[in-house]
C-alpha cells in the first residue's frame, strides 16, 4: 500500500501489477482488498481507499462525503500516478464513483465496469436503508450494544434469511477500524447519488459492462438492468449468486473483468 496527501487527509491506495492501469474502486464500508480479490494479479490494479475507508485517515469534512468528492479524489490519484486514462470501474459505491468519473471526464476513461450497482438517480435507495440503520445503531449504541440491536431489527433479519453473505457484510461494519467515526460515511453516501438525474446515465458514451446478480437485497438486479438500459453502450452480464456458489460468483466476475479489459485494451491499440 502507498499513501497520497490531499486536503489534510492521508489517502491509502493500492498500486500493484504491470501493464495498462485498471482503476477499480471498493464498495461502501469496504477497502482495497475487495478489488484486489477480483482483478488478475498480472494486471496493474489501482484502488484508492476512499475517505472513511481502509487506512485512509482522518475522516475529514463530513460534508465532503459525496460521490463528486470521491470521484475527484480518484482523479487526483490518477494525476499523481501520471495515468492519463484508464479502464475504470468499481463495486457498489465504487461503481457509482466510476460512473461519476465517466460522466464528468470521459476523456480519462477507456472503458467502464459497474459491478453490483446500488444507486440509480434518487437518494436513499431502498437496498441501502439498512446501511443507514447500521450507522444509527453504531453511533447511538456503540459496537456491542449496536450489534445486539441489529439482531432484533426486522429488516436485518429479512436480509440474514435471504442473503447471509450480505448480512455478514453488515456485521463487519461494527468491526472495522474507527467504526463509530466512520458510521458517518454509512449515513451520508446513501443520501447522495452518483449522477444527479436520470438523463446523465444516457450521456455516458464509454463502452460499459454492468455486472449483477439476483437475490441480493442491497444491490437489486433491477437497478443494474435499468442502468444498462440507460447507458447506450452498456452490456449487462449476470453472474451466479454468491449465496449459491461463492466460488462461481467470484470466478465469473474475475473472468468478465479480464475479458472486458482485454477487449478494451485491444480497441485502444
Amino acid at each position: 500500500m502507498h499513501t497520497l496527501a490531499r486536503e489534510g487527509i492521508t489517502f491509502s491506495y493500492l498500486d500493484r501489477g504491470v501493464g495498462e492501469p485498471f482503476v477499480f474502486q471498493h464498495g461502501l464500508g469496504g477497502d482495497a482488498t475487495q478489488p484486489d480479490g477480483l482483478v488478475d494479479r498480472r494486471r496493474r490494479l489501482v484502488c484508492l481507499e476512499c475517505r472513511g475507508h481502509g487506512d485512509t485517515v482522518p475522516l475529514g469534512d463530513p460534508g465532503a462525503l459525496t460521490f463528486a468528492t470521491f470521484a475527484a479524489d480518484v482523479l487526483a490519484l490518477m494525476d499523481h500516478l501520471e495515468i492519463e486514462r484508464a479502464l475504470v470501474g468499481g463495486v457498489s459505491m465504487g461503481a457509482g464513483v466510476a460512473a461519476r468519473i465517466a460522466a464528468d471526464h470521459p476523456e480519462r476513461v477507456t472503458g467502464l465496469i459497474l459491478v453490483r450497482p446500488a444507486w440509480l438517480d434518487a437518494p436513499h435507495p431502498d437496498g441501502l436503508r439498512i446501511m443507514e440503520t447500521v450507522a444509527e445503531l453504531i453511533q447511538r449504541n456503540g459496537i456491542q450494544a449496536g450489534l445486539r440491536a441489529l439482531d432484533h431489527d426486522s429488516a436485518y433479519k429479512a436480509i440474514a434469511t435471504q442473503a447471509p453473505s450480505a448480512a455478514a457484510s453488515l456485521r463487519r461494519q461494527f468491526e472495522r477500524r474507527l467504526a463509530r467515526e466512520r458510521a458517518t460515511v454509512l449515513q451520508r453516501m446513501p443520501a447522495d447519488v452518483p449522477l444527479s438525474n436520470g438523463p446523465q446515465w444516457a450521456d455516458i458514451t464509454t463502452t460499459t459492462l454492468v455486472i449483477a446478480t439476483r437475490g441480493d437485497p442491497i444491490h437489486p438486479f433491477t437497478i443494474a438492468e435499468e442502468i444498462a438500459a440507460r447507458i447506450p453502450t452498456a452490456t449487462l452480464h449476470e453472474v451466479p449468486s454468491i449465496e449459491i456458489d461463492r466460488h462461481a460468483y467470484t470466478r465469473d466476475i474475475a473472468d468478465s473483468l479480464a475479458t472486458f479489459a482485454d477487449e478494451t485494451q485491444n480497441s485502444y491499440g
